[in-house]
């Protein structure tokens, strides 16, 4: 295995990431114990999966990934023997439940939440999906900066919070607090959907998914023309995740009114 030739393939900013996972990919054929990474964003984790795959006959590792609940954006990769895998209990992450009274902070939302978070002195890294709800939200960290968390996040932004380990039962990231929309749209193509729904111009929003800023089902799509269908979660970096929640028919003007869902 050319190591360097390997590395030499990602960009500089993903070059250290990716030579963190080989050592541990070394250090799991040696030891055979699991080892565990960061959080990654979608493309990023899609593309390290992706390479771990195409070395799995030379590092005799295979590889896998978990975002501490079904569905999350933001995954842990982790590394075992050739010969077993991983149980999605074992990965070293850590669901926080925040609480507050929604009453008197109706507005707060993701941006508030992971910004409170961060503010602690923590790395966007060591935390991966925050999923809000009325009243609460959920934030998936890992697991060995979870009672720092605990002990020190008291507010968010000017609203008081308490922090909690969440209960055991399953989490669906898609059950956040969500906006309903109605869109008119002249087709189902990508660009023409996040143009509607978030109210950009249709060549800005073909320049988030040229940037490689745009999830189809946290699959990295490149393509502006690319279909969307009821069902699909599409996310644009910055701009947060949205549903396609189904087709409502056609208009006077046989343009498709389209349901979505926008997750805070």
């Amino acid at each position: 295995m050319n190591r360097q030739a390997i590395l030499n393939g990602f960009p500089n900013d993903d070059r250290l990431m990716f030579a963190s996972l080989l050592d541990s990919a070394r250090s799991c054929a040696q030891t055979g114990r699991p080892a565990f990474s960061d959080f990654f964003d979608p493309a990023r984790c899609s593309r390290f999966l992706r390479v771990l795959g195409s070395l799995r006959s030379e590092l005799r590792v295979a590889a896998s990934a978990f975002g501490g609940a079904e569905n999350c954006e933001r995954r842990m990769i982790g590394i075992c023997p050739d010969d077993s895998c991983i149980d999605e209990s074992a990965y070293p992450i850590t669901a926080l439940e925040v609480t507050y009274n929604a009453r008197y902070a109706p507005d707060l939302g993701h941006k508030d939440f992971l910004g409170s978070v961060l503010g602690l002195g923590i790395e966007r890294a060591h935390v991966g999906d925050v999923m809000v709800r009325d009243g609460s939200a959920v934030v998936f960290v890992c697991s060995d900066i979870a009672g720092f968390i605990l002990a020190n996040l008291e507010r968010v932004g000017k609203t008081a919070v308490k922090a909690a380990p969440a209960g055991a039962a399953p989490l669906n990231v898609e059950a956040g607090r969500a906006r309903e929309l109605t869109l008119t749209l002249s087709s189902m193509r990508l660009d023409n959907l996040i143009s509607a729904a978030h109210r950009l111009p249709r060549s800005k929003a073909a320049d988030l998914i040229r940037a490689e800023k745009v999830f189809v089902n946290w699959a990295l799509v490149k393509s502006v023309s690319e279909n969307v269908k009821p069902g699909d979660i599409v996310t644009a970096r910055g701009f947060g995740r949205l549903r396609v929640a189904g087709v409502m028919g056609l208009s006077k003007k046989d343009k498709i009114r389209l349901k979505i869902e926008i997750f805070s």
